[in-house]
């Protein structure tokens, strides 16, 4: 019987040791050229370094649109106390409660004030008051999000400041669904002013532009890099081939390999437009008091160097019900959007600008053909809504009256 076992235990172990060297030799040699593929394509890839945006200047240096670093602040408010298997609640060598979640109860109240502070500070039309209840209302549930969302578009300097609160480091999220929550936006520096006509980025996915950012898309936009990198431990990707114009085959599927040439990144170059900031800054103002002092419910005002037809100022301002003032509504280029005939208003501004012809005088006489004019065909005769009673003309300032 002793003999019998060693026996069996010999065979399987000669039995194992023969399928481990089988599975040597196959993953080896066999499919080797297979397995060294899939290894290749999970610790290389072709990464894409995004160009820098160009910026948009106006007619007198001053910065109307630039690229900069925001954030969207995701916060992890899941906290609870830590029991032993006898049901008791653990305390650390100080004597405090252990707590399981990334933000302590000690250092969330500690710190929350000052987080609300520096969040009202770099987005002034909230208050201090809306941060706190809603960080709050939510951390006081009894199973808070991990990953909740406090504000979007919060600048990269304020995102850093408060990651770096005491306690509240681990709390700070960085990534939500794999996508890294910092990315770059478009900002326009003098806020409302001229927005519309310098335009907005439709979806921050399709990558389309509307105003002077959509008009000059292929200067400002650039050319983003292309390199051959190699993962190193913690997802870090470091660059394995230097940028250059090197073709490398990719391989797209099964049967086909396209040859993809890597390319250097090359920034967006910046335009300087017509726009005028003092100009525009004077007619805002100007259209702003005249919708306010007649209830309009949005108006344009376009101000034209003649000489060179260049636009000085361009402004576009529609009723904001929420905000109960005139803004620069997204999308809503009065000036472009809203064109129709002028009406009999407009001929006023066409006579004043006769009169500065030394040939044309107030009481320069005007043929009205007796007010009515034959067009034929379906029009037939057009008659003036006034009689003329037999007159076949009227001065300048009749014709104004």
């Amino acid at each position: 019987m002793t003999r019998g076992m060693t026996a069996l235990y010999l065979l399987l172990t000669l039995g194992v040791g023969v399928a481990i060297v089988a599975g040597i030799i196959n993953i080896q040699w066999v499919h080797g050229d297979e397995w060294r593929e899939r290894a290749k394509k999970r610790e290389a890839d072709l990464r894409t370094d995004p160009a820098r945006r160009g910026n948009i200047y106006s007619s007198d240096g001053k910065i109307l649109a630039t690229t900069v670093t925001e954030c969207d602040l995701y916060l992890d408010l899941y906290n609870e106390v830590e029991y032993d298997e006898f049901g008791h609640v653990k305390y650390d060598r100080k004597g405090v409660p252990v707590e399981s979640g990334p933000i302590t109860d000690t250092c969330f109240a500690l710190y929350l004030d000052s987080v609300c502070r520096m969040l009202h500070e770099a987005l002034p039309y909230r208050s201090v008051e809306y941060y706190r209840d809603r960080i709050a209302t939510e951390r006081a549930k009894e199973k808070p999000r991990r990953c909740f969302l406090v504000e979007r578009h919060v600048p990269y300097s304020v995102w850093m400041q408060v990651a770096a609160m005491p306690g509240w480091r681990r709390g700070v999220v960085r990534q939500v669904d794999g996508q890294s929550v910092i990315h770059q936006e478009r900002a326009h520096i003098y806020g409302n002013m001229a927005k519309n006509t310098i335009g907005f980025q439709n979806q921050r996915e399709s990558m389309t532009y509307t105003g002077l950012e959509g008009a000059y898309d292929s200067i400002l936009r650039g050319q983003d890099g292309l390199f051959n990198c190699r993962r190193l431990t913690k997802g870090i990707w470091l660059p394995d081939v230097p940028h250059g114009t090197k073709e490398v085959p990719q391989r797209t599927d099964e049967d086909r390999i396209d040859t993809v040439v890597l390319r250097n990144k090359i920034d967006g170059r910046s335009i300087v437009s017509t726009i005028d900031t003092r100009y525009q800054d004077i007619a805002e103002s100007s259209l702003r008091k005249a919708l306010r002092q007649y209830g309009g419910s949005a108006g344009c005002a376009i101000l034209m160097e003649m000489q060179t037809g260049y636009v000085l100022a361009c402004v576009n301002l529609a009723v904001d019900t929420a905000l109960h003032d005139y803004l620069e509504v997204r999308d809503r280029n009065v000036a472009v959007s809203d064109v129709y005939e002028p009406g009999s208003t407009f001929k006023t501004v066409i006579l004043t600008a006769m009169l500065n012809d030394p040939d044309i005088k107030i009481d320069t006489a005007m043929q009205l053909k007796c007010g009515y004019m034959n067009f034929g065909g379906k029009y037939g005769e057009i008659k003036d809504d006034h009689t003329l009673a037999g007159r076949d003309s009227l001065n300048v300032r009749e014709v104004i009256e």
